[in-house]
């Protein structure tokens, strides 16, 4: 199962915050990032540019 894409996908969207970001993102056609912080309550600044670093990456 190491070669599964169903698993390799999963592994990138493991953070907390990984699907609540992709989400918000699929909604809008532009989002800043402070409109997409106000849309995720509790998330920190650093949080939020860690796991869009991370989501860019992947």
């Amino acid at each position: 199962m190491k070669d599964c894409s169903v698993e390799y996908a999963l592994d990138l969207l493991t953070g907390k915050w990984q699907m609540h970001i992709l989400w918000c993102l699929c909604q809008a056609e532009i989002i800043r990032f402070n409109e997409l912080k106000r849309k995720l309550p509790g998330i920190s600044n650093n949080a939020l540019a860690k796991s869009l670093r991370e989501l860019e990456e992947n």
